[in-house]
């Protein structure tokens, strides 16, 4: 179960490191349509709200008392939420590093990214994070 969840981190890291190479050096360019400013407003607020949102819940998700209890009860569920967990801070990273380079006119996206990738590190999978998460 712990190997799963190691691929399933390295994805996001690949994935994110894929598109910072395919915008940098491949020539990926902007679509048409995002080049107006209202839509580059409402987009970035909504992934900046988003960051605001899901970085410190998905930090605190298995903490939770209903999530706590079903980690107690069945092992399986821990990976059902590390994976939840991981999907919502890839979310923001994934989306952060796009809207970084789909609007080049703001830098915010681009320390939103670094921040979710910083809170990234707080999610290394192992066992003894595994044991000390479903005994608490």
């Amino acid at each position: 179960m712990i190997f799963k969840l190691r691929i399933q981190y390295f994805i996001t890291i690949v994935l994110a490191l894929v598109l910072v190479v395919l915008f940098e050096f491949c020539g990926l360019d902007k679509p048409t349509v995002l080049l107006e400013p209202q839509t580059e407003f409402w987009l970035t607020t909504i992934i900046t709200l988003l960051t605001i949102g899901l970085v410190p819940l998905s930090l605190k998700l298995l903490t939770f008392e209903r999530v706590k209890a079903q980690l107690k009860a069945d092992e399986q569920s821990y990976f059902r939420w590390a994976t939840i967990r991981w999907a919502l801070l890839s979310l923001t990273i994934v989306g952060n590093v796009v809207f970084y380079y789909v609007f080049s006119t703001s830098t915010t996206c681009g320390y939103l990214a670094l921040l979710s990738a910083v809170a990234y590190l707080f999610l290394w999978p192992s066992e003894s994070r595994m044991t000390e998460e479903c005994q608490q």
